[in-house]
């Protein structure tokens, strides 16, 4: 066998293993987006329709995401203010700060069951809601929690890609 023939075998088996691989880590990223949905808070359903996965080449690396674009997704993953700061979440790579002064919520921004059923406090002049007073939300985990789940199983199924490929 000639050497430029022996480099066209190697190149293509190297592309066989890329893909291989790319195929598995977009099976995990969606496995762990399937579970943050079932994870998710649900109210309108916006933030759970909008966690998604992207796998990529990144020189040499071959990654898989899973993530939500929604706004406030990290407000509800984390909670806010004293609220979510007393549940003490603790995340590998995150320094995690929270807003410890109460803030007003103007009261055209969500209705008065929807005030009660967060917990905020009415502010009331002259007889009249003039907003809410809110010390925070507690956290929802759904990103961690569904990534953590299943953590063992994404590195014994890559495990299993590499065996397959040898």
């Amino acid at each position: 066998m000639d050497i430029e023939k022996l480099v066209e075998e190697l190149d293509n088996a190297e592309k066989k293993c890329e893909e291989h691989t790319m195929k598995t880590i977009k099976r995990l990223t969606l496995n762990v987006a399937d579970d943050a949905k079932m994870l998710c808070v649900v109210d309108t359903g916006h933030l759970r329709e909008n966690i998604l996965t992207r796998s990529m080449i990144d020189g040499n690396e071959l990654i898989g995401e899973v993530f939500c674009d929604v706004e406030y997704a990290p407000y509800v993953e984390f909670g806010t203010g004293r609220v979510g700061a007393s549940y003490n979440l603790d995340r590998e790579g995150l320094d995690l700060h929270y807003r410890m002064t109460p803030w007003l919520i103007p009261v055209t921004a969500l209705s008065p069951e929807d005030a009660k059923n967060y917990g905020f406090e009415p502010i009331i002049e002259n007889g009249k809601v003039k907003g809410y007073l809110c010390f925070g939300a507690k956290p929802h985990p759904f990103l961690y929690p569904a990534m953590k789940n299943n953590e063992d199983y994404i590195v014994e199924e890559l495990g299993n890609c590499v065996m397959e490929i040898i």
